[in-house]
């Protein structure tokens, strides 16, 4: 199908899958072309099978839109790890979009404090998945030819917490568990939160005396900016 300029995507040809059910005859697909031209070839060629089908169109939509629908499961299974991140590991998070876009992911930044590779490594040490964002949305190489490091900085202190539909009440809690785990280690949790912080550094203290191997606060620098900044 052709699109308003306005609409148009980057690449020449988008493949869109539309998988209704593990029964082939539920399975379609659009294309979408950059080219009108490109799109009138593509025309000539389908066979009335390949016409838009507007009721499996419509399941799709209610499949990814309904009232329990991908969109709205993904919404509330983003907004449980995002909650639980803030209360669990207090650090920088990006919020999430109110519309406009679904996203896949919680994004977290890495204190200034903490050296990354290691944050990230405790991390994926607790078997936590997490994409580090320079490794889901690199830099072009021509911006790292310029001498200011500063975006690719920024970037490198954020990770993306991956979120799915269909996860558990476990899978939630094991998403939220790495990061806050790695946050006690590295001294940096409850970052946004001082005073709970310091609370619960004390309270380390009163169970285990001064010279206790745990959480101990570590807030003397900046939060990291948002990686859009």
């Amino acid at each position: 199908m052709p699109l308003p300029q306005a609409l148009l995507p980057e690449a020449q040809v988008t493949l869109y899958g539309l998988h209704l059910s593990p029964d082939e005859r539920e399975a379609g697909a659009l294309l979408v072309c950059a080219d009108l031209s490109l799109a009138h070839r593509i025309i000539a060629h389908i066979t009335p099978d390949d016409q838009p089908d507007p009721v499996r169109a419509l399941a799709q939509c209610v499949r990814l839109l309904g009232a329990d629908g991908i969109a709205a499961r993904q919404q509330e299974r983003l907004h449980q790890v995002w909650v639980g991140l803030h209360k669990a590991a207090g650090l920088p998070l990006l919020p999430l979009p109110t519309v406009g876009a679904l996203p896949h992911g919680v994004a977290v930044g890495i204190p200034e404090s903490c050296e990354v590779s290691t944050f990230y490594a405790y991390v994926q040490g607790e078997q936590t998945p997490v994409c580090w964002l320079p490794e889901v949305r690199p830099l072009h190489y021509a911006a790292l030819r310029t001498p200011d490091t500063t975006s690719a900085q920024q970037l490198a202190r954020w990770l993306l917490v991956p979120v799915g539909p269909a996860y558990t009440a476990e899978e939630v809690s094991h998403a939220i568990l790495g990061i806050a785990k790695t946050a006690d280690y590295l001294g940096v949790r409850w970052l946004t939160d001082p005073a709970r912080a310091h609370w619960y550094a004390d309270l380390m203290i009163e169970w285990y005396g001064r010279d206790h191997d745990g959480y101990r606060p570590h807030f003397g620098v900046a939060q990291p900016s948002s990686p859009g900044a």
